[in-house]
């Protein structure tokens, strides 16, 4: 994605793959990959932590936070998503078929050096 490979994620999402970003806007592959293509949607930057997977037979539920800085029609924005991702085996290869992100809350501002410690 960083790299604007859509001949990539053509191969990694599945044809009825549905991406439902934290502001709950839905894309299907299609409109998913011609974002990328057009840059309308442009990933700079994409940290992944706390990065857990489950196989269950042919279906990995792989789930996580991921860092993101991001530029949505030219509005460039730094984000911090809990996401959920299912991948299913098809013909021995993996294919995404759900992304679901939910914001995560702004962290808690730095103390003010100016008032002091409780106590």
């Amino acid at each position: 994605m960083l790299t604007a490979d859509v001949a990539a994620l053509d191969k990694l999402l599945a044809e009825e793959m549905t991406w439902v970003h934290a502001s709950s806007r839905r894309d299907t592959r299609d409109t998913f990959i011609r974002g990328i293509g057009d840059k309308s949607l442009q990933p700079f930057r994409l940290d992944h932590s706390e990065v857990e997977i489950k196989i269950y037979e042919t279906v990995a539920v792989v789930t996580g936070v991921v860092a993101m800085e991001v530029a949505i029609n030219g509005e460039r924005a730094t984000r911090d998503n809990r996401f959920t991702a299912i991948w299913v085996g098809d013909a021995g290869k993996a294919r995404l078929v759900l992304w679901q992100s939910t914001s995560l809350p702004p962290t808690a501002a730095a103390p003010d050096p100016r008032r002091s410690p409780p106590g």
